[in-house]
Parts: C-alpha cells; sequence; structure tokens
C-alpha cells in the first residue's frame, strides 16, 4: 500500500482549567508587573513575576497560555511560579478577583517534539484519510482523527498560539471541491468549510503571529487570472482580498516575519514560470516588491 505522508512538528498542547479566585475585589491589591524573569522555559522550570504591591494572603492564579502554574514563593515584590505540565508557549496572565491582565509571553521549549501527519492512499478509492501522531523513536503510528474523507492534503499552516493545524484538500486528485480542514490538536477534533467551488484554484497557507490565516491564491490551468493575497476565514470559509500581486506566476516557500510584519514568498519553479522571484509583502500598507533570484 503506497502512503503519503505530510509531516508535521509541534508540541502537543492539552488545555487545563482552573478555577478563579473570588476574594471581594474591594480587600485587593493592584499589583504593578515591571518584568518576568524569563521569556523562555521548560516545564518544571520556575519563573519570577516581578513587580510590586503584591498581597501576601490574595489569590493569585498565573496561567501560561491557559494552563495554569504553581505558585511556589511570594513577597511583595514578586511571584515565584512553576511551569506546569502541558503548558504551552503564548500569553502568560495574571488572575486575582475579577481582574485577569497579560503580563507578557514565554516560549516553551520542549524537551521531545510530537509528530503529526495526514496519511492517505492514493491509490484507494475507499480508505479514508487520517490524522495521526507517530513516535518519532520507532515510526510507530496512532490514529487520532479520520478525516472521513478519500481527498488528499496539501498546503499546511500551524497558528501555535490555538494549536491548530489548517489543511486544504490537494488539487488535482479527483477531488470536486476545494476545502479547508482545521484540526485542533488540543480537543482532538476537527472542521471543514468549502474555499471556492472551482476546483482550478491552488492555495499556500501561512498564518502570521496574530492568528490571521493568510493564503496566495493561483488558478494553476489559466494564463489570465492572476495570483492573490487572500486572508481566509477557515470557520466558514470567506476569503478577503488583501492584494493582487498582479503575476499569474504559481508561489511556495512562504515564510511570515512577525518583526517586519511581511510575508516572503517565492515563484515556482515548473509551473511555466519564466523567472524565480522573491516577493516581499508588507502587511502594514498591503504593498509588495519583487526582485529575481
Amino acid at each position: 500500500m503506497k502512503e503519503i505522508f505530510k509531516i508535521i512538528a509541534i508540541t502537543l498542547i492539552l488545555v487545563g482549567c482552573s478555577n478563579d479566585g473570588n476574594n471581594d475585589p474591594n480587600q485587593m491589591s493592584n499589583p504593578i508587573i515591571t518584568s518576568l524573569s524569563k521569556d523562555s522555559g521548560r516545564i518544571g522550570d520556575f519563573i519570577r513575576i516581578n513587580g510590586e504591591n503584591f498581597d501576601l494572603v490574595e489569590k493569585y492564579v498565573v496561567r501560561f497560555n491557559g494552563v495554569e502554574g504553581t505558585i511556589t514563593e511570594r513577597k511583595s515584590t514578586f511571584l515565584e511560579v512553576q511551569i506546569p505540565e502541558r503548558a504551552t508557549s503564548g500569553e502568560v496572565t495574571l488572575s486575582y478577583g475579577d481582574k485577569n491582565q497579560v503580563i507578557g509571553s514565554i516560549e516553551i521549549i520542549s524537551e521531545n517534539q510530537l509528530v503529526y501527519a495526514i496519511k492517505s492512499n492514493f491509490v484507494s478509492a475507499t480508505e479514508t484519510t487520517k490524522f495521526v501522531s507517530i513516535d518519532p523513536t520507532n515510526g510507530e503510528k496512532q490514529n487520532l482523527l479520520d478525516l472521513q474523507t478519500t481527498d488528499n492534503f496539501e498546503s499546511t499552516s500551524i497558528n501555535k498560539s490555538t494549536n491548530q493545524i489548517f489543511f486544504v484538500t490537494s488539487l488535482g486528485d479527483g477531488n470536486t471541491d476545494t476545502e479547508i480542514y482545521t484540526i485542533d490538536v488540543s480537543a482532538n477534533k476537527y472542521s471543514m468549510a468549502n474555499l471556492n467551488e472551482d476546483p482550478e484554484i491552488d492555495y499556500q497557507l501561512l498564518s502570521s503571529s496574530t492568528g490571521t490565516l493568510f493564503a496566495i491564491k493561483h488558478s494553476y490551468v489559466s494564463d489570465v487570472i492572476t495570483s492573490k493575497l487572500v486572508s481566509i476565514n477557515a470557520t466558514n470559509g470567506e476569503e478577503t482580498l488583501v492584494l493582487d500581486l498582479k503575476t499569474t506566476d504559481n508561489f511556495n516557500s512562504l515564510v511570515y516575519s512577525s518583526q517586519a510584519n511581511k510575508i516572503y514568498a517565492v515563484t515556482n519553479i515548473g509551473d511555466g514560470n519564466l523567472d524565480c522571484e522573491i516577493y516581499s509583502i508588507d502587511l502594514k500598507d498591503n504593498s509588495y516588491s519583487s526582485s529575481f533570484l
């Protein structure tokens, strides 16, 4: 049996829940946060929240991207918190009473990455595509989700802040529709929405650091329709035009720079493109420039 695996390596996120404090807000102190002792760490590491006016008896709750940490020490000028199991990269929040504030962000360094794949059989018309996890040490696979389709998938993007993976059904494999699948790794569930009824449209996906899902949309059979940058609502498949790139070339190798707020994309060789070019798309003013490679 021939199988295709599109590999994604991300850290598994399991969302934890905890109870908010229920103290009388009129009796609360209002701490002033000045800094976090570190902006990256591993599970079990300790992080110090520096500031002033911490109450020594107040019930504070510190969460790492939604997962509650353990406060191990407190003084009027700091809280020391242990990074909990299941914590993932994202916002660090401080809650007390009815107050909740973002006090910084942290990157969780994973000791062992989990590997995921979309597993499809490209010679079978009946075997459905699966979302699986793979143990990279021995190659063992575990089926996590049956996607209930025989379509093949391409163009992957990951939103690390929400722990979602986005896939578009692959064109040219007998697919009758172009669809976008959203896999929620934390909840182990998926949803699907139609993108475009024209099966001759190709999408290259990219997620920004703000959570916006972008795609460069290309018609691979037309020498008239130009490629366009669009944003996509993965819940309902609605598209919003961001920029007409004024070329019929196809693109690959999309990269987002959070520092510059730009998307960099390279025209794909082998689709009739005469030259290899790199496009720099500035999302601040929706402009672009290109240069030959």
